[in-house]
């Protein structure tokens, strides 16, 4: 057996959450170690998880889906069990009829993405199942995939189900037939803003993005105390030009755009993953889009300015406040280097600071 760590979410003095890549038997799987204050046994006695275990177990390569290592006081859960995730082991067959008469006959699932503490994506042949741990979520996402595959001219998944017991979701797959370019994807992003807003929209204001930022130099300070005085003055920068908030400045936006939210297909860009649909100021999608290019390594921000300049292409016009919703988004996204498990996660960090820094004094 060998085991890869992929992700780690860290709370000081409390727990600690890693998603390992598991080669058994030369087979591939999961598996999440939890560390926490308290006693973890006491979680594997309840009833929830007795029967959380029982429906993950033929679907899972260990014997037992759930176990608790004495000398490191660790629960261990293997794919497909999580406490806190029922939509994991909720048995996607049931809905069989459903689907194909829809036209997506099932196939074995494939794990698309982990956090587990946040989602998981699965891939049950051509449709695609996402389970949460917070309802808040699950409910935000069910009306983002359900609103934006009703927007006129927008191309999205259609939603297919929701289980809100187990808090999961079903869309159906969009298949690529091109490479998405940036000025395409600008296109698409400027019909998403001239959309009528569904009812019921949350609204991102810059607050919101900077209470965000607030929350992650919080723990980009407590792992590496050095930068406490540079986040200060980033923070204290971006405060005192952040922009007024305008309700008649709003649009309809993704929320957490990146690249890889795009398609292309043969009508038009396809936009994927609506789960933070909000209303926000326009330069909120594409500063997003750049700063999930920008990862601390050498040159990346120039990469990711460029990239943004050419999204801004295909957009049209030049959104007021981009440098501060890019610093901003870059900063939100600063922990990121040390969740991933990068190597060099503390220089990476530093650069992500760095860059915010040098956008403010732009």
């Amino acid at each position: 057996m060998s085991a890869t760590p992929r992700y780690i979410r860290y709370k000081p003095a409390n727990k600690a959450t890693v998603l390992y890549e598991i080669e058994l038997d030369h087979q591939r799987t999961s598996a999440v170690i939890n560390i926490k204050v308290g006693d973890l046994r006491k979680a594997l006695a309840r009833p929830e998880a007795r029967s959380l275990a029982a429906s993950a177990r033929g679907r899972c390569l260990s014997p037992e889906p759930l176990m608790f290592l004495e000398s490191p006081r660790a629960l261990v859960e293997w794919y497909p069990a999580r406490l806190g995730l029922p939509g994991l082991v909720f048995d996607v067959r049931s809905m069989t009829d459903q689907l194909e008469a829809s036209g997506h006959p099932l196939r074995d699932p494939i794990l698309v993405a982990y956090k587990p503490e946040r989602r998981t994506v699965e891939r049950w042949g051509s449709v695609y199942v996402k389970a949460y741990v917070e309802d808040a979520e699950y409910r935000r996402a069910w009306r983002g995939l359900e609103a934006a595959a009703a927007l006129p001219g927008i191309v999205a998944p259609a939603a297919l189900g929701s289980v809100p017991t187990h808090r999961l979701t079903v869309q159906a797959e969009v298949v690529a037939e091109d490479a998405t370019t940036l000025p395409a994807l600008g296109q698409a992003v400027a019909r998403l803003h001239s959309s009528s807003p569904p009812g019921g929209t949350p609204w991102t204001s810059p607050a919101d993005q900077l209470d965000l930022a607030w929350r992650t130099a919080a723990q980009v300070a407590w792992l590496l105390p050095d930068l406490e005085g540079d986040l200060a003055m980033v923070l204290t920068a971006l405060e005192r030009v952040a922009p007024a908030p305008r309700d008649d400045a709003v649009v309809v936006s993704h929320g957490d755009l990146k690249v890889d939210n795009a398609v292309a297909t043969s009508t038009g860009v396809a936009l994927l993953d609506f789960d933070h649909m909000c209303l926000a100021e326009p330069a909120s999608d594409a500063a997003n889009a750049a700063a999930h290019m920008v990862e601390g390594g050498p040159g990346d921000l120039v990469v990711a300015i460029d990239a943004l300049e050419e999204l801004l292409s295909g957009y049209g016009k030049r959104p007021r406040d981009l440098l501060w919703y890019l610093a901003v988004s870059i900063l939100c996204r600063a922990v990121y280097p040390f969740r991933l498990l990068r190597m060099d996660w503390p220089a990476r960090i530093g650069q992500m600071v760095e860059h915010a820094a040098e956008l403010l004094a732009a």
